[in-house]
């Protein structure tokens, strides 16, 4: 589901915040 987009904010989000807010961004996106 998320394996390109997820690739670019895995490294921003998940290393930012957390699980939570990549999932808000992606699910926009």
């Amino acid at each position: 589901m998320l394996e390109i987009a997820g690739k670019k904010f895995d490294s921003h989000l998940i290393m930012g915040t957390g699980g939570a807010t990549s999932q808000t961004l992606l699910e926009k996106a």
